[in-house]
């Protein structure tokens, strides 16, 4: 999503009057983002309260758990976790975002190599060296510097910073992922989200049961969001693990979905200052239309 203002029209070739243009300012979401909307969170209350003591008990009790939010595409997944990221926060807990897409990765451990970049404050503009300098400092300052050469270069191989060496083998990779992960926790509980799995390689699918896996005595919460398709490329996912729990997304009731129609109308009320038309169908036509209502992506999504 681009963020534009007006500019002032320009003369066109074969154009009688001048024409209209903007300017590109900036970026309102990262690549492959959806920006969601201000809207309350409606209809999620059971869902939002499952999320919240699965936290309290993973922080208080120091018990590592892994969450996979399971829905069909616009279902509202994002809104949820948005909803629950702010609640983690407010309780002083560190969050960190990643996000798996259908293109553009750099590398197959995509969410991850996300929060890698945020602990070390990498930029993807940033030189190679500069990069991994930063990771550097960074895996020295939670792990200390007697094992950060072995851990930075680890964690370099896994979110494409390692400038063409040889990998090592992978298990090695992924025990330094749960070194950072565990020493991140230790400090601060934390919770690490990892969206649109559904898109993720195998690879990161793989690091993630194994940190869920081996993960030990440290407050921390794995959530990740796929949709149900998942588990046609994945029928044992999550499987074995110690402490996991599959949480899927129903549509939203009819009342909620009437309810959240009329919240994100509201704001062209106050902006035209006339009432728009009620979502509420009328009586002779209610069941056909909420039944379509509730089958509204851009409804149920809250985003």
């Amino acid at each position: 999503m681009i963020d534009y203002r007006p500019a002032t029209p320009v003369v066109a070739k074969g154009k009688s009057l001048p024409v209209r243009v903007w300017l590109a300012v900036g970026t309102l979401a990262d690549v492959g983002e959806r920006p969601l909307t201000r809207a309350p969170m409606v209809g999620r209350k059971r869902e939002l309260e499952v999320l919240s003591d699965i936290w309290e008990r993973a922080s208080t009790e120091r018990r590592p758990h892994f969450v996979t939010l399971f829905g069909p595409a616009g279902i509202g997944k994002s809104r949820l976790a948005l909803e629950f990221a702010q609640f983690v926060a407010s309780r002083g807990g560190r969050v960190m975002r990643g996000r798996s897409t259908p293109y553009g990765a750099s590398s197959p451990y995509s969410a991850f190599t996300h929060h890698i970049k945020q602990i070390a404050g990498v930029f993807d503009s940033d030189q190679l060296l500069d990069a991994q300098a930063k990771l550097r400092r960074a895996v020295e300052d939670l792990i200390g510097q007697g094992e950060t050469e072995e851990h930075a270069a680890n964690l370099a191989m896994l979110i494409g910073l390692d400038g063409g060496r040889d990998v090592p083998d992978r298990e090695t990779l992924f025990f330094s992922a749960r070194v950072l992960v565990e020493t991140l926790a230790a400090r601060t509980p934390t919770l690490l989200l990892f969206e649109d799995i559904h898109w993720a390689d195998e690879s990161l699918l793989d690091l993630l049961e194994t940190l869920a896996a081996r993960t030990r005595e440290v407050p921390l919460l794995l959530l990740a969001l796929a949709r149900p398709e998942l588990l046609s490329e994945r029928p044992g996912w999550g499987g074995g693990l110690p402490a996991y729990t599959a949480l899927p997304l129903d549509p939203l009731s009819d009342g909620a979905a009437n309810e959240l129609a009329e919240r994100l109308l509201a704001p062209q009320t106050s902006r035209s200052g006339s009432r728009p038309p009620s979502p509420r169908p009328r009586r002779e036509t209610r069941s056909s239309s909420r039944s379509s209502l509730r089958r509204s992506p851009s409804v149920e999504a809250q985003s």
